[in-house]
């Protein structure tokens, strides 16, 4: 996995992204896309239509627990189809929409041939 913000030099095969992310209020994660160097660009959630994810608890040390909100953290696995060969760079977009809070915490890739 590539640590958050996103980006990849190019020259590899990337099929998967993953984001990390909560929400508040009647705020949303509502679409989710990926470009590559401004000529690919495939749309992983359609617009207007919610990402889904799994919980991923989240429960900080004791002393630092006043300086948290309570965190409500999904992560979705997004698999990139067909996958992508990177010769540029690559991008992945997120609509946040609503009234409420975001937070997003981290996205990364995964390279289904091992480089990157």
């Amino acid at each position: 996995m590539v640590p958050f913000p996103l980006s990849d030099p190019g020259r590899g095969i990337i099929d998967q992204v993953s984001l990390l992310w909560e929400t508040e209020g009647a705020a949303k994660v509502s679409w989710a896309c990926v470009h590559h160097g401004g000529m690919e660009r495939q749309h992983l959630y359609e617009p207007n239509v919610p990402l889904n994810g799994v919980p991923e608890p989240f429960d900080p040390p004791e002393m630092w627990r006043k300086f948290y909100p309570t965190a409500n953290r999904m992560r979705a696995d997004m698999a990139v189809k067909p996958a992508i060969l990177t010769r540029f760079g690559f991008q992945l977009c997120i609509l946040a929409d609503g009234p409420g809070v975001v937070r997003f915490y981290g996205a990364g890739l995964r390279y289904a041939d091992g480089e990157g």
